[in-house]
């Protein structure tokens, strides 16, 4: 006869413990929006320069557990973040965790930025806009989208809670990047450099500022 009872009771137990988790899952996810929420600066152009890009005829290899980075250009200067997305279970989510896209000139000015959409996905990128566009010719002058490799976790911490808006002063490498598995000749194989400017890059992070 006290089987119902004792039934009833853990129900009620249960439904308790659901509803505690619902409403941490909810906090939690509130949390997270209004960390990544948009940062606004107004109308204007808040990062004039290009960053600066320098070819290297030959550098020293990197190392992290499983690839090998050949840096094939230093970079250098400051962006301001349009776009962002995570990675957790692609291919090179464990070397690079996060893409950005970042802009300078008039993809750093709000004006344009509240007028279109950039949207993320399978590491590249596409930028959308409702009216007012400026020239698909010249957004690539504008943009650089990074594959971004943290060297430190100093580093990763910072990139994990930069949000659109944001602008930044960052050095690094861009690099080529080869995992270890494959054999050692066809690493020498493809161990030419392969820099093409204003194309999406792997870049290994040295130095990262928020401003």
């Amino acid at each position: 006869m006290f089987l119902p009872l004792i039934l009833a009771e853990i129900s009620k137990k249960i439904a308790r413990m659901i509803k505690h988790f619902s409403l941490i899952v909810v906090l939690l996810g509130c949390y997270m929006l209004w960390e990544q929420r948009p940062v606004w600066h107004g109308e204007g152009i808040t990062v004039s320069e290009a960053p600066a890009i320098n070819v290297l005829r030959s550098a020293k290899s990197i190392e992290t557990d499983n690839y090998i980075l050949t840096p094939v250009a230093a970079i250098s200067g400051s962006s301001r973040l349009i776009g962002r997305k995570l990675y957790w279970f692609d291919d090179h989510a464990s070397l690079s965790p996060i893409d950005f896209t970042l802009g300078w000139d008039k993809m750093s000015d709000e004006y344009y930025l509240r007028r279109m959409q950039v949207q993320i996905a399978e590491r590249e990128h596409a930028i959308r806009f409702a009216i007012e566009r400026i020239p698909k010719t010249n957004i690539s002058d504008m943009v650089l989208h990074m594959h971004a490799i943290p060297s430190n976790d100093d580093i990763r911490e910072k990139m994990r809670w930069m949000r659109r808006g944001h602008v930044i002063d960052f050095e690094g490498y861009i690099v080529d990047v080869l995992p270890k598995t494959e054999d050692a000749s066809a690493r020498r194989h493809k161990q030419k450099p392969s820099f093409k400017r204003n194309s999406s890059h792997f870049i290994w992070i040295e130095n990262l500022t928020i401003q």
